[in-house]
Order: C-alpha cells, then sequence, then structure tokens
C-alpha cells in the first residue's frame, strides 16, 4: 500500500509544504517534492481534499486553505491578521471551523470554512497570563484542539494553563474551565485516549506529560500523573515537542529535542499510568514533530535540526520502533502530516 504524507516547515531554506509517499510493502518512503510554495507554514492540517496551511505574509499571519483534489493544488483564499503568524491549525469539521494559535500574540482565532471552501475571521479569543521562566513572559498558546465531547481545548505554554471553550455558531467562545499545570513547565501539545477520557498533555520546558482525567459533566482536567519522557541519566538540555498515541490506545510517543529520542511508554488498561519501555533514537538532531502512519505500522520523524526525516516500522504489539530509514533530506521540517 502506498500512503501520502505532508511536510511543511520553515522557509528560510525550504520551499514550503512537501509532499513523499510512504511504500509501506517496501517500507521505503520518496524523498520529498515541494509541493506548495508559501512562507513559513510551520504547522498544517489536511482534512479530506482540503489542506489548511499557517502563512506569514510580511507583517500579516494567519491560514491558507488550498483544494487538493486534483492533480495541483488550488489555492481557495486566506485569513489572514496583522500580526506574528500562528503556530498551529486544527480543522473542526462537525462546525467547519479551523482553529489556530497565536503563539506570539496569545490569541486563539476561530475561522468559519465556508460552502465554497474559503476561510472567514469568527472569533477570537484573547489569553493572558505568564510564566516563572524567562521564555514564558506573556500568553503563548501553542495547540488548540477538541476534547471527547467537543469543546475548544488549548495549551498556554507562557502561562502554564490548559483552558477549555464552549462554541456554538451563536456565541462567542466561553471558558468553562482552567487547569494550572506546573509552575515552567510549558505545555506544549495534548491527546486524548481513544476511548477514553484521558488527555496526555506533554511539556515542553520539563520534558514531563501529564496524565490528567478529564469530566464532561463539569468540563474540567483533573490531574493524575506525571511522567519524565527522558531517561534518569540524563543531564543536558532538552526541550520535549510532538505526543502522538496508537489508535488502540496501548501506546504512547512523545519527541525530546536535545536527548534526540522518541520516548515509548505503554499506557495501563484504565489508561491512567504510563510505564516507559524505550527511548528509541532518531539517529538525527531536533525531532521536533513526527506522525503514525493509517496504518500505525510505521512513525515517521520530522528532525528540524539536521534537515531530515526518519522513519521507523512499529511493532504494534510491543509499541517499539525500528529504523528501516534515515537521513532523508529535506530542510528545516517541522510538521508531519499522514492522509
Amino acid at each position: 500500500m502506498k500512503e501520502k504524507v505532508y511536510l511543511s516547515g520553515y522557509t528560510n531554506k525550504g520551499k514550503g509544504v512537501y509532499i513523499a509517499e510512504l511504500d509501506t510493502q517496501a517500507q521505503t518512503i520518496s524523498t520529498p517534492t515541494p509541493y506548495i510554495e508559501i512562507d513559513r507554514p510551520t504547522y498544517i492540517d489536511v482534512v479530506d481534499n482540503h489542506l489548511y496551511a499557517i502563512q506569514e505574509k510580511g507583517e500579516w499571519g494567519g491560514i491558507a486553505a488550498y483544494d487538493i483534489s486534483g492533480d495541483k493544488p488550488q489555492h481557495i483564499n486566506s485569513a489572514l491578521k496583522k500580526g506574528s503568524a500562528p503556530s498551529y491549525v486544527k480543522y473542526d469539521a462537525s462546525r467547519n471551523m479551523i482553529y489556530s494559535c497565536q503563539f506570539h500574540g496569545g490569541k486563539v482565532y476561530v475561522d468559519e470554512v465556508l460552502a465554497d471552501g474559503k476561510l472567514k475571521s469568527k472569533y477570537t479569543i484573547l489569553l493572558e497570563g505568564s510564566g516563572p521562566k524567562p521564555e514564558q513572559d506573556s500568553s503563548k498558546p501553542h495547540f488548540s484542539g477538541l476534547t471527547p465531547d467537543n469543546k475548544i481545548i488549548v495549551c498556554d505554554y507562557g502561562s502554564d494553563k490548559v483552558s477549555i471553550f464552549d462554541l456554538s455558531d451563536t456565541k462567542v467562545p466561553t471558558l468553562l474551565s482552567e487547569y494550572h499545570a506546573p509552575a515552567g513547565s510549558a505545555p506544549r501539545h495534548l491527546v486524548f485516549h481513544p476511548t477514553k477520557n484521558i488527555a496526555y498533555i506533554i511539556c515542553e520546558l520539563e520534558s514531563e506529560i501529564l496524565v490528567m482525567d478529564y469530566s464532561t459533566t463539569t468540563h474540567e482536567l483533573e490531574f493524575i500523573e506525571k511522567i519524565s519522557t527522558l531517561p534518569d541519566n540524563f543531564d543536558g538540555k532538552n526541550t520535549a515537542a510532538a505526543i502522538r498515541i496508537s489508535n488502540d490506545g496501548k501506546f504512547l510517543y512523545a519527541s525530546n529535542r536535545g536527548h534526540n529520542t522518541i520516548a515509548i511508554f505503554e499506557i495501563s488498561e484504565d489508561g491512567k499510568h504510563l510505564s516507559n519501555i524505550a527511548d528509541q533514537d532518531i539517529n538525527g538532531q531536533g525531532p521536533r514533530d513526527f506522525d503514525l502512519d493509517p496504518t500505525n505500522n510505521f512513525l515517521l520523524s520530522a528532525n528540524q535540526d539536521s534537515n531530515d526525516l526518519t522513519l521507523f516500522s512499529r511493532d504494534v504489539n510491543t509499541g517499539l520502533l525500528t529504523i528501516v530509514k534515515d537521513q532523508v533530506a529535506i530542510p528545516e521540517c517541522v510538521c508531519v502530516k499522514f492522509v
């Protein structure tokens, strides 16, 4: 079987959004080729025949929408605002909306996807706060996604808060709850268990994962436990980055920039406890993002600092990874999306 994977990142050296093909039978990946030339698409989301990319254009930043149903991508339109570009983009199929985080502005934008595919600005959520570390001088949202009951959830790296908002098409987003993560931890991204109301939050500056119980009644997060993404004997500099969960809910993966590994955790049957079972070297530097392919038999890591990719095969029974291809050249890649 052959699967498409879209890759994007910075454009000091890169061209924008790239595309490659994973051959699952041969266990090989093609050399990524430029697909969409756009400035600084540091994160993308791909749904059906549409691709949504972060875009920076001079003093403006926002999201660009593309139709990718044909032989060549077609730009539909861009929803840009004055200020820095976002750091994350997520499509909400249930509401036909796009959520994006302005890391350097403390804002979460909500854009509507119209019937013709165009984007229209709808709401802006303004966040406030700061943390104890120099990097946390202001609110810096790094992730906006959805809870199991379809509320907006935001990780704020700057204020150490994870906030949950209610949203409908007829009102401005309403704050439902705020979880204050350990001071200086810098919550970056999160994933939910596929069948349980358990969230796993990766904290960039403390290189930790917080395991949280989520109530669909109160819409609050309750702390269960935390676990380091690093081995006990590591004493160098590290920042945690991406987090993914297997589709059977049995294994969790987290990337370490500095240690340059993918930390592998086994998840307890009730989803509430993590056990580190391996720290897989990526044979590269700066694994900022990675993704599991649709079969969950492969994992592809984007190594920003070494300008390459590492492809792993994955044992679905043990969760362990094996390098099958490394040093696949691509400049400044920081986002991986399989379709």
